[in-house]
């Protein structure tokens, strides 16, 4: 990915939050999905189909690739964080049932995910259906995993032969799954104005972007000539 491009992932309940950067973006989708409720009627060949409502799931895939252990080690410092953004919060230590708050996340990367750069590129609530870790694991020198062995040295033998009591793998290849549910903070539809050549307008938050994008002016959206500021810096991992 390009520089200044980061994942940025805040757990809403403690504020904490981790941000990913220096990644290859491996796959991503953006997925509505409509509910009807189907009701089969005696004598018609079409069913009834009356809509309960449209849910929208965002499934990305990052993959961290080096040989250098510092590096590595610090991304997983990272995956730890956000793995652990995936249990609510407490309202006492000692009762299980003591639940304060969900673990709900907002979540901003680049245009893809975001309320757009008018709005500072501020995140989308959501909720995580789905987190996995997966370390590449070769079989060659080039691509096996980095291990490093505790014990004590005292020979050439010993040093071969150490115990792993502290041992830690170092993987050079990282890969990294996420599923969203996108919890929507606006109503989102289509008003009728009833004026104009176009009677219907969008009726949700006329600047903020919605999928990829923003809406055009035509249907009630901003004008998308207008662009982001440009950073006179350039953009820079923080």
């Amino acid at each position: 990915m390009g520089n200044g491009t980061q994942l940025v992932i805040t757990h809403i309940p403690t504020g904490h939050t981790v941000k990913f950067s220096n990644f290859a973006l491996t796959e991503f989708n953006d997925s509505l999905s409509t509910s009807w409720n189907k009701q089969e009627v005696y004598g018609r060949m079409d069913p009834i189909m009356n809509y309960q409502g449209t849910s929208r799931d965002i499934s990305m895939g990052i993959a961290f690739k080096s040989t250098s252990t510092d590096f590595m080690s610090e991304r997983h410092k990272e995956i730890t964080q956000l793995m652990s953004f995936q249990y609510p919060t407490y309202a006492a230590t000692d009762n299980a049932m003591a639940i304060q708050s969900p673990p709900l996340l907002r979540v901003s990367f680049a245009n893809l995910m975001s309320q757009g750069f008018q709005n500072n590129s501020e995140g989308l609530v959501c909720a995580m259906d789905g987190c996995a870790y997966t370390p590449a694991m070769g079989f060659t020198p080039e691509d096996s995993p980095m291990i490093r062995f505790g014990g004590k040295r005292s020979g050439f033998e010993d040093s071969l032969l150490q115990t792993a009591n502290n041992a830690t793998v170092t993987p050079k290849d990282i890969s990294l799954k996420l599923k969203f549910v996108v919890l929507h903070e606006h109503s989102l539809g289509w008003h009728y104005t009833g004026a104009g050549s176009s009677k219907h307008s969008w009726m949700g938050p006329k600047n903020h972007s919605f999928g990829p994008g923003f809406m055009h002016p035509k249907y009630g959206g901003i004008d998308q000539s207008d662009k982001p500021p440009e950073d006179p810096k350039g953009a820079e991992d923080e």
